[in-house]
């Protein structure tokens, strides 16, 4: 067990492939711990970067400061293999037809909107999901796998217990809305193959969560997904902000379109395991940052985990109604010209590697981080 402190989050999820383990028609699967390349049958690591498209704007966030093409060939200079890609239902269920100019002259971001024009001229009168789609695109065309992920449904900032944006049947989170939502987002990138992996849902909280609702909702969403494309990996976190899973002890999750299912690393049902939120503070501002960098690295390169990294962005159009504010954990500066951290590439190079395959046996020790001491303990 990892103890964490708020500048982390640990997501535990399930990589769910079809009964076809093997079938040449699926870019990736699952075996044990691992994920593979059907193509070469060897391990695909997943060294992510998060880049936030879940806002209020509901695209992808700093296309008013760089071109996408600059943004994309950052993320490949910097070995990064893979964006967690976030975005929000509503995207799809209620603005599908909004243009992306009227809904940022709706939020009031006149320096947004000139920006845009400078660097992005063309997506000011793209739909939200046409701009999305041109992003996965250039992400394809860089060999940058996405990890479609939902983030909230409302298009907001997350995450707090009272956001009613938490938990099935929360004020702004209507289940039957929800499927609807990961439904049309399958079918929409079906068949290309830059889309890796879809997530159910980003940490799931709030008083509402039980385990009955849990099961239920998590098992239909994934066979939604499965059936509208059958060739993403479906990505499956747990309660309390995707940090709890240990309920699969006792019920496993039965789902016909399963090879395997679990929650941890070893043993004969072993699954993989990915941290798809851990950061810090790129100013190098923060001592206590870099000494739970190092205890998180060392856990992380210890089990050669698949991981995404908080976060891409420099700045935001705007968050929680501050307009243009910059991400102090973002890898680029808020001119996304540039690392935040000139030594990050650096710091990141063991994690980026690929140091077991299938078939490598995984320690078995844990670490646990003290907050107040600073200190990784084994």
């Amino acid at each position: 067990m990892l103890r964490l402190t708020s500048k982390s989050l640990l997501i535990i999820f399930l990589l769910l492939a079809s009964s076809c383990l093997f079938s040449s028609s699926y870019p990736l699967s699952t075996q044990n711990k691992w994920i593979l390349d059907e193509s070469t049958g060897r391990r695909a690591k997943f060294a992510c970067v998060n880049w936030a498209g879940h806002l209020e704007p509901m695209i992808p966030e700093g296309f008013h400061k760089q071109p996408l093409k600059h943004i994309v060939a950052q993320i490949a200079q910097h070995k990064f293999n893979c964006v967690r890609l976030t975005y929000a239902i509503h995207m799809w269920t209620r603005h599908g037809n909004d243009t992306v100019g009227d809904t940022l002259l709706n939020l009031d971001l006149p320096d947004a909107i000139q920006g845009m024009e400078k660097n992005n001229p063309s997506f000011l009168v793209m739909t939200h999901v046409q701009v999305f789609e041109v992003v996965v695109r250039e992400l394809g065309a860089h060999k940058v796998r996405v990890l479609l992920d939902n983030h909230v449904s409302k298009p907001k900032w997350c995450c707090n217990d009272d956001d009613e944006n938490g938990f099935f049947h929360d004020r702004h989170f209507d289940p039957e809305e929800w499927i609807q939502g990961l439904t049309l987002a399958a079918k929409h990138f079906a068949g290309n193959s830059a889309v890796a992996a879809m997530s159910l849902r980003n940490e799931l909280h709030g008083p509402r969560q039980n385990q009955g609702d849990w099961y239920k909702y998590m098992s239909h969403a994934a066979r939604a997904i499965h059936k509208a494309n059958p060739q993403v990996l479906v990505v499956i976190s747990g309660l309390n902000y995707d940090t709890e899973l240990q309920f699969l002890r006792k019920k496993a999750l039965n789902l016909d379109i399963d090879y395997r299912a679990g929650f941890v690393t070893t043993g004969e049902n072993a699954v993989p395991l990915i941290f798809t939120e851990f950061g810090f503070d790129q100013t190098g501002g923060s001592e206590e940052d870099l000494k739970f960098l190092t205890c998180i690295q060392t856990y992380l390169a210890g089990r050669d985990m698949d991981w995404a990294l908080w976060t891409l962005q420099g700045s935001y159009y705007m968050r929680e109604e501050r307009v243009d504010v910059e991400d102090t954990f973002g890898v680029l500066d808020s001119s996304w010209n540039q690392l935040k951290n000139p030594n990050l590439t650096q710091m990141l190079q063991l994690l980026q590697r690929t140091n077991q395959d299938r078939g490598s046996k995984l320690p078995q020790h844990s670490i646990l981080y003290h907050p107040l001491s600073g200190q990784c303990v084994m």
